[in-house]
């Protein structure tokens, strides 16, 4: 196709490709003029636009499916440590048949489990997982902490920014910060953003506290 080479068209479908050709809006030659000289694929290309779960379906931007799935997942790396901490905290209302923790440490997905329907996880809705932070963070493995009342802890345990997790599901161009292909393999695709949510945010824990 005229005015089309490998290096200046990408992440767009085959129409949409043949459009721009025909309108003339490709930038043709290497002398590109200087407010595209220098720009950068990444900001251009690998942006929210591409996500296709966002234009797909934006409902799911409301859900806390994406911060289950991942405490789901984390819990499985969790020493036993932290799972025998975990025994003893919180109970069960045997009257209104909830889950609850003052302490915060932990959480039950059953009380989202609406938010799991049509996940891969959700058979793990009725467990109680501790909180990814606390895990990432190791202080659920601290037996000072673990000595901490429950109204300490709960200051420690409130994360209610990673409940706003979005794990995106990508489209033309889309990319998934964390992951390689040397690295990670033998995995369907949910797993794969799982483990590089996992990767980033044990990168940004490092990061931080190297900086405090």
């Amino acid at each position: 196709m005229p005015g089309i080479q490998a290096e200046n068209v990408f992440s767009i479908s085959y129409a949409k490709a043949s459009g721009k050709s025909y309108a003339n809006q490709i930038l043709r030659g290497g002398d590109l003029p200087a407010q595209k000289r220098y720009a950068s694929i990444t900001s251009s290309k690998y942006n929210e636009k591409n996500f296709r779960r966002i234009l797909e379906r934006p409902e799911d931007m409301a859900s806390k499916r994406d911060y289950l799935e991942y405490s789901i997942t984390i819990n499985r790396t969790a020493s036993m440590t932290s799972k025998n901490f975990m025994k003893q905290t919180g109970s069960y209302d045997k009257y209104t048949k909830e889950y609850f923790d003052p302490s915060l440490t932990t959480n039950s997905p059953q009380k989202f489990k609406r938010d799991l329907n049509g996940s891969q996880l959700i058979y793990a809705a009725n467990q109680i997982v501790i909180r990814p932070k606390l895990i990432e963070s190791g202080l659920v493995d601290n037996p000072k902490y673990q000595k901490l009342p429950s109204k300490f802890q709960r200051i420690f345990a409130v994360d209610e920014d990673d409940q706003k997790m979005k794990l995106p599901i990508v489209g033309y161009a889309g990319h998934c910060k964390g992951e390689k292909a040397e690295n990670i393999y033998a995995k369907n695709y949910r797993d794969l953003t799982l483990k590089a949510a996992q990767n980033l945010r044990a990168h940004s824990l490092v990061k931080s506290f190297y900086q405090k």
